[in-house]
């Protein structure tokens, strides 16, 4: 279901992928030169030399800077995209609620959906999904580039990158669910926070103390839950950090090590070095997003049951025995205006039992009073 808003958005996916791999290939130039300089120093350099790696590393990072710039365009209007389809099926799906349905839930439930929760879905599923695609481009460019340098000095850089690979096995459950736990507290926030604004008017002496009260205590849930989140996110991402660290650490005395044997050149070993954190930075994003993605199923599933709603014959018709009578029922399913609204109709197809709505011809200058009631 989700997989439509991507189709939809293909154009700017595809390219912001294509830009990205421009990135990869020319942040890959830049260590490549270092190592070819490091290798021609040792037989003299002159200015020509000199001047020539000068420019082919001012033109890779050049190309670098005009890839990034493309792919942050593409990453703009491939959130255009998704944003615009996805709340316009929202609200298409919402007014084709039946009135009962609708209101099993109150303004700020809808609200949040359209706001603070459709957001969280895009940051957490849709421009994951995006990021994990060009992470994987990043990833194959990188190990293809170090094991042509090294293959063994290359395995080790990538083994002890995957190690990072368990880390959302651990946290990605506890994450989701202070992820919601967030979302909740500030649906429960924004609700007070109306119902405050709207009280304002009437709100003398110890009222105003009581909506004081309720906001601070809304305000306090919702930061905490924030922080909550964040916490535990920080030791998620420093637990994640531990890894990138152990690359460093294996790479350097392996390079050592085969430096030491003269099964890799000083220009080669300088080179790989340049390589580890551009290829252990995508594996620990890899980790990042796999964890946001499992961290995501709750606002999916939340998504999706709007987008799986089909109305019952109960809520969404309306039956009633007139045959040729003129009188017919309001149906249920659209929202009934507060005029027509009596104390002791129920909702539902009681209505159609209870009472009947006669919809009369409305004489041109006539107000809505055309609409009068049958016992």
């Amino acid at each position: 279901m989700m997989g439509k808003y991507i189709r939809k958005a293909l154009c700017p996916f595809i390219f912001s992928i294509i830009f990205s791999g421009f990135v990869a290939l020319s942040t890959s130039a830049l260590p490549l030169i270092t190592k070819n300089l490091i290798n021609r120093a040792t037989l003299g350099l002159n200015a020509g030399t000199v001047l020539r790696y000068g420019l082919q590393y001012i033109g890779a990072v050049a190309l670098i800077l005009l890839s990034e710039y493309g792919n942050k365009l593409m990453n703009i209007k491939y959130r255009e995209n998704v944003m615009l389809n996805l709340k316009k099926d929202l609200l298409s799906k919402i007014l084709g609620y039946s009135y009962a349905d609708f209101h099993k839930h109150d303004t700020d439930h809808y609200l949040s959906l359209f706001t603070e929760e459709a957001n969280l879905l895009f940051s957490d599923y849709f421009d994951v999904v995006l990021d994990l695609t060009k992470t994987s481009i990043y990833i194959v460019v990188y190990s293809a580039i170090m094991l042509f340098l090294n293959p063994l000095m290359a395995a080790v850089i990538i083994a002890l990158s995957l190690l990072g690979l368990f880390i959302p096995k651990l946290s990605g459950g506890k994450l989701s669910r202070k992820r919601a736990e967030q979302a909740e507290a500030n649906k429960e926030y924004i609700a007070k926070l109306k119902d405050i604004t709207l009280g304002i008017d009437v709100a003398q002496g110890s009222t105003r103390k009581i909506l004081s009260d309720m906001f601070i205590s809304a305000a306090r849930k919702k930061e905490k839950a924030v922080s909550g989140y964040a916490k535990f996110n920080s030791f998620v991402q420093i637990f994640g950090g531990l890894s990138l660290y152990l690359v460093n650490i294996g790479a350097f005395i392996t390079g050592m090590v085969l430096v030491h044997l003269s099964r890799l050149d000083l220009g080669g070993f300088v080179a790989l070095l340049g390589f580890v954190e551009l290829a252990a930075l995508p594996f620990r994003d890899l980790v990042y997003e796999m964890i946001a993605i499992k961290s995501s199923k709750k606002i999916k599933e939340k998504f999706l049951s709007v987008f799986a709603y089909r109305p019952s014959e109960k809520n969404g018709a309306c039956r009633h025995q007139g045959g040729d009578n003129p009188e017919q029922c309001f149906l249920q399913n659209r929202r009934f205006p507060a005029s027509i609204h009596q104390p002791g109709i129920s909702k539902g197809e009681e209505i159609c039992n209870r009472r009947r709505i006669r919809i009369r011809e409305v004489p041109a200058g006539k107000t809505a009073s055309g609409l009068s009631q049958a016992g």
